[in-house]
């Protein structure tokens, strides 16, 4: 009976491995710089490059992009890192995966202790924390019993866990709470020294964070002075120097001086991307430039979406195309869906199925996927 057992476990075993082993003939090495995409077909995620070439065979019950030189593949249930050669990284090993890398380092977890492994599928950090977060500008939030602290990526511990919430870096700032209240915390592990009246809700961006007194919103910088008193009744955060507000029950944009850049005359004003902000006027979205001239105004299309690359994917009748910073069709709406573009390239459904189309309107690959997702450029740390 026990020789039995053990021949059922063997099979079993083997049954596991072989999928894994299959992929592991089909290895492949991708250089750095090259720019990949996940796509479904037939139900299988696999890997493409901008010719339509399968690079990683489809044979992954989901994927997700390539991070540091390795993606997330899901197969039989589980989700496992898969390297630029197509190889498991995380193939037999004990711990759970479930994140994509950050900053060269995965965060994973065994027996409920977190630690980050490396490129290679072995323990860069062992797992000793009840919690942590990814890696940001070079530190990491980890959680040992009730506190958070930070470690850098060789697992030394830069700031002693005494935080009962701890959050990422940004522009070398972390929003952290003590038992005293919300404070930004610099790398230097020194608080800043924002005024106490001041509530601290938001992360930093673009050198600048969102705070509130009195139900009214202003900006510290990374000093922690307040650059821009609170006085707005919205706001929403820096991005490419500007900053959209609320004032008198209309929007406008600010600098990082507090000046008004684009008065305040909008029902609703969101974030500039590509140097084209997106206003609402009149019940309609439309298209801002930094001078405050409006893109589309008037125009039958529908705007959902801020620019990339130069173009914004836009609707029309249900239909889906791209146009410019001026307003102009470049490509016709004639999808039924569309992604935005990434590396020179977007997705678009036509008849049910994904393709891709360049920025003049060639579809590079025709649409027969499932699914297709972004691409991106496969950089190794």
């Amino acid at each position: 009976m026990k020789r039995i057992q053990k021949c059922i476990i063997w099979v079993c075993s083997l049954l596991f491995l072989l999928p894994f082993a299959l992929f592991a003939q089909r290895k492949v090495n991708i250089p750095t710089d090259k720019i990949l995409v996940e796509v479904e077909s037939n139900g299988k995620w696999g890997f493409i490059d901008p010719t339509g070439k399968w690079i990683i065979e489809p044979g992954f019950e989901g994927a997700k992009k390539f991070v540091d030189g390795v993606a997330l593949v899901k197969y039989l249930g589980e989700w496992h890192y898969m390297n630029g050669e197509a190889e498991m990284i995380s193939e037999g090993k004990p711990y759970t995966v479930r994140y994509n890398f950050s900053e060269g380092l995965g965060r994973v977890e065994e027996n409920a202790l977190w630690g980050y492994i490396n490129q290679t599928g072995e323990w860069a950090i062992q797992p000793v924390y009840d919690d942590a977060r990814d890696f940001s500008e070079g530190y990491a939030a980890v959680k040992t019993g009730t506190y958070w602290g930070y470690i850098d990526k060789y697992g030394n511990r830069i700031i002693e866990p005494s935080f009962l919430i701890a959050k990422d870096f940004h522009d070398g700032v972390a929003l952290v709470k003590t038992t005293k209240g919300f404070r930004y915390l610099s790398i230097t592990n020194t608080f800043l020294p924002v005024p106490d009246d001041i509530e601290l809700k938001h992360d930093f961006s673009d050198g600048m964070a969102p705070v509130v007194k009195s139900k009214l919103w202003g900006f510290v910088n990374t000093e922690g002075e307040v650059i821009i008193p609170p006085q707005y009744s919205k706001m929403r955060k820096f991005t490419e120097g500007l900053a959209p507000v609320r004032q008198n029950k209309t929007w406008g944009y600010i600098d990082k001086t507090g000046n008004w850049v684009i008065e305040p005359r909008f029902q609703d004003a969101k974030n500039f991307s590509d140097g084209i902000g997106l206003v609402k006027k009149a019940g309609q979205w439309c298209y801002i430039n930094t001078n405050g001239e409006l893109l589309g105004e008037g125009e039958l299309y529908i705007i959902h979406h801020p620019f990339h690359e130069g173009l914004a994917r836009t609707e029309l009748r249900g239909n889906w195309g791209f146009i410019d910073i001026n307003g102009n069709w470049i490509i016709q709406p004639e999808f039924e869906r569309a992604r935005d573009f990434s590396n020179g390239y977007a997705a678009v459904r036509q008849n049910g199925r994904w393709g891709f189309t360049d920025r003049n309107g060639n579809m590079v690959i025709p649409p027969h996927f499932d699914n297709a997702k972004d691409f991106i450029r496969i950089i190794y740390r």
